[in-house]
């Protein structure tokens, strides 16, 4: 996953709107925009814009949670029948890693972000049910396959 691309803005400290790099002040409050805040606060904007992006495409797979979860029981289904366990199995379980890691992944780059900003403390919120939700499936195929090797 690429980090996604992000026109970057800086936010007025004052009134919250965003502002092109290298104004000098505000145009809606007049607050005066120092090169110093522009240059800090143009990277959190970008950061925190990446964060959302990022999010939004790793939520957009928490569904497929659902169908994985389904594969998972009729595979335990099938095991508990004293059937063999097919090669398929393992696929479910790297896909479930792979999500899984794609949730770490937005945690180690974005998760200790200093920021109050709502969005992006709702794509946080968001990832935190992401994370528990990729764990809980992960542990019922280990379980499953737990079963399936005793």
């Amino acid at each position: 996953m690429s980090e996604p691309v992000v026109e970057p803005f800086v936010q007025c400290p004052n009134c919250g709107r965003m502002l092109r790099p290298g104004v000098g002040s505000c145009p809606e409050c007049s607050q005066v925009i120092t090169a110093e805040y522009a240059r800090s606060n143009v990277v959190a904007v970008v950061l925190r814009s990446q964060a959302c992006d990022m999010a939004s495409e790793v939520k957009a797979f928490d569904p497929a949670a659902v169908i994985l979860f389904i594969l998972t029981a009729v595979a335990f289904a099938w095991v508990a029948s004293g059937r063999e366990m097919s090669l398929s199995f393992p696929v479910l379980v790297l896909l479930s890693a792979v999500l899984l890691l794609s949730v770490l992944v937005w945690f180690h780059r974005y998760g200790r972000l200093a920021d109050d900003d709502n969005e992006y403390l709702r794509a946080k919120r968001e990832m935190k049910g992401s994370l528990k939700l990729w764990l809980a499936l992960l542990a019922v195929q280990l379980i499953t396959a737990a079963f399936w090797l005793s």
